[in-house]
């Protein structure tokens, strides 16, 4: 079970402070079984000038390595701090998020149990998070759009899955970004929160980002609805 936020925006903003709170975010708010989501951490952003990622093994919150992500304007950025679910899982720097594979970008947060996917899928990855974006990758290469691709993907998980504790995700193609939350027990933990703007879009674990220095308040994160994909037309809120 991990944390995850993703931002795009048209706003000068500092990205420093937006990292620095999402580590607070991750520290302070424990997976329900009190394990902390300090199994390494990553991050990706884009903006009008460069594309770069970054993923670490320390917790986000220990790791200085880069606390200053700069000012910026124009981005779109996917952080993510990942909380194992097996002990042989803990280290490896290409288990951590944000996944990357052409022009798409995806976090995930979740529990999910007894996945018996046909083989013939042959799914990319070690870990459930890898392997679930590879099956939306599969559809989205066969044309069909990227909500379309997450709409298969998740009834195709839900079929094949004994049971689905939590599964919150956002992608995000070249143009679009689609979201999804939902679960069956611990409600509080797998919420999702969104802050929208006409140059601003923020979705984000826990109680959201704090974006005071961005004239924002946590009052203003309105809560996701569960089992509902979430689409956006990403062009309003960044110009790259």
């Amino acid at each position: 079970m991990c944390r995850f936020a993703v931002v795009f925006s048209k706003r000068l903003l500092d990205l420093g402070k937006i990292r620095q709170s999402f580590a607070d975010l991750s520290k302070y708010a424990p997976a329900p079984d009190g394990d902390k989501q300090e199994d390494g951490w990553g991050v990706f952003i884009k903006d009008k000038r460069q594309v770069f990622q970054i993923k670490s093994t320390r917790a986000v919150w220990e790791d200085d390595m880069i606390a200053d992500l700069g000012v910026r304007d124009r981005f779109r950025l996917f952080i993510h701090a990942r909380s194992a679910t097996f002990r042989s899982q803990k280290s490896g720097i290409d288990l951590n998020q944000p996944f990357i594979a052409g022009n798409l970008s995806f976090v995930f947060n979740g529990r999910i149990s007894g996945v018996h996917l046909p083989e013939s899928l042959n799914l990319y990855g070690r870990v459930g998070a890898r392997k679930f974006f590879s099956l939306i990758e599969r559809f989205y290469k066969k044309g069909v759009g990227l909500r379309q691709a997450v709409l298969k993907s998740v009834d195709l998980l839900k079929r094949k899955s004994r049971r689905i504790y939590g599964l919150n995700f956002a992608v995000a193609d070249s143009d679009s970004l689609c979201v999804y939350s939902y679960c069956s027990a611990y409600e509080d933990y797998y919420r999702l929160f969104i802050l929208e703007r006409d140059d601003f879009l923020s979705i984000s674990s826990a109680p959201g980002l704090d974006l005071k220095h961005a004239g924002f308040r946590k009052e203003d994160y309105c809560k996701i609805e569960f089992d509902k994909v979430l689409s956006f037309e990403l062009k309003q809120y960044e110009w790259l």
